[in-house]
């Protein structure tokens, strides 16, 4: 290997040392000091660099097997590819786009899950850039990814196969779990692409920002996904895969969160379409809180926003069926801490709006509960100031609902009874606040003026 690292003047050196080296290790050991020499990409003699070196790693890319153990080859696969992922998207790169499009949606179908999500980031990177000339490939990366869903039911089967079966003890002996020096460490299995959770998890926000680029592929492939995503959404994972498999399982919920976000933005101009399952959709919705992992808060966020999405759609009448569930605050924002202290805003504004839409359709002891959870709201200072306000309008809103609803036993009335109590309350603790919050902006406002 030169001593003088990669450089222009020996770029056509270290391409055909690649091709010709046997030797994983060495060949392992040249990709990596390409990698680590990649500003010759932002100067001048780019062009060179892919002149000498793009033909290289597609042949070892293409031509080579894919692996599904760690090791050498694996290595030497997913750094060439985190180099092609780094290369800049300009005008030299524009010849070179259409070869690199398709060698990444051919390894994204054969690749193992990390080198796969790779491939997924130089596609969009390439469909963004050189939108014009690669139309052509929209529809084949569309049909992979509705491969994935297919196989998806397949896929949930194969990942939590143990999952229900109880595992046997291990016998206990003299010495058990002490190393051996005579055993070999076994080599990490990786997950094949089209049996990845997390490859079909970035798949979705991808065909949305192609179907933004490519407009005519949309109306053609709704009825395609339509199916797909619904039977994504009603897929439930077995009853011990949280503790048998949690990282899968984890993985499994982000992708249905994420196809559900691809469902809402679906709703903005598909509804038609979507109306055969309007009264699944909620029971998916309420079956995904449930089964969100309590540590996961950016899922559940994500979770949220779509339902928030879906509920600005006449869709929201379905999730009359579902307000009992969504009023037990465990199944609306989890059990997490990190969940209880980031999301209860989130997620007490997208019940609000499901509520202020709905409260004619929900029962006395349905608002009898909206009531408790939203007068507490309106007194606990944790909560932001525009959450509160929210609070009480909503409380505001349910008066007239209330009170055509009472019952012989004047239920309404005791509930009325609450909500006024609840603002008397809070009237009362904000005239001892006031004097305090006066003085607080009269030091601020003098402080100003001094400086």
């Amino acid at each position: 290997m030169a001593q003088a690292g990669l450089n222009v003047g020996n770029l056509e050196l270290y391409a055909r040392k690649i091709l010709d080296t046997p030797d994983p290790n060495i060949k392992l050991q040249l990709v990596s000091e390409i990698r680590d020499n990649m500003d010759i990409v932002n100067t001048q003699d780019y062009g060179l660099y892919l002149k000498y070196l793009f033909p290289v790693f597609y042949n070892t890319l293409r031509q080579g097997s894919p692996q599904l153990q760690d090791g050498p080859e694996q290595k030497i696969r997913n750094i060439l590819l985190e180099v092609l992922s780094r290369l800049p998207t300009t005008d030299l790169l524009r010849p070179f786009a259409q070869n690199l499009l398709k060698l990444s949606m051919y390894l994204l179908e054969v690749e193992n899950e990390e080198n796969a999500c790779i491939c997924l980031r130089i596609i969009i990177d390439l469909h963004k850039t050189y939108r014009m000339t690669l139309e052509s490939e929209v529809q084949p990366f569309l049909d992979i990814v509705q491969k994935f869903y297919n196989e998806l039911p397949k896929t949930l089967a194969s990942a939590f196969a143990d999952a229900n079966k109880p595992k046997l003890p291990q016998a206990m002996t003299v010495g058990a779990g002490m190393p051996s020096s005579l055993e070999t460490p076994k080599a990490t299995t990786l997950i094949r692409s089209n049996a990845s959770f997390k490859v079909l998890t970035e798949c979705p926000i991808i065909v949305v920002l192609l179907f933004q680029l490519y407009s005519k592929f949309l109306s053609g492939n709704i009825q395609k996904f339509m199916p797909l995503i619904v039977q994504t959404l009603a897929l439930q994972a077995p009853p011990h895969a949280r503790t048998a498999n949690r990282i899968a399982y984890v993985d499994f919920v982000a992708a249905q969160v994420k196809t559900l976000s691809f469902l809402a933005y679906l709703l903005r101009g598909f509804s038609e379409s979507l109306r055969p399952y309007q009264e699944n959709i909620p029971k998916y919705v309420t079956n995904l809180l449930m089964s969100c992992p309590s540590e996961s808060a950016a899922i559940r966020k994500e979770l949220l926003i779509a339902t928030r999405h879906i509920l600005a759609t006449d869709f929201r009448l379905g999730f009359v069926s579902q307000i009992d569930p969504l009023l037990d605050e465990k199944v609306l924002i989890g059990s997490g801490r990190t969940s209880y202290e980031t999301l209860r805003p989130l997620a007490y504004s997208t019940l609000a709006d499901l509520v202020h839409h709905v409260r004619g359709e929900m029962s006395l002891n349905q608002l009898a509960r909206v009531v408790s959870l939203y007068a507490r709201n309106i007194h606990d200072a944790t909560l932001p100031f525009t959450i509160q306000t929210m609070s009480a309008k909503l409380l505001l809103n349910l008066v007239e609902g209330i009170a055509k609803k009472n019952t012989p036993d004047n239920e309404g009335r005791a509930l009325l009874v609450k909500i006024l109590d609840a603002f008397v309350n809070k009237f009362s603790s904000l005239k001892n606040q006031l004097p305090k919050i006066s003085a607080s902006a009269a030091s601020h406002a003098a402080a100003s003026a001094v400086c």
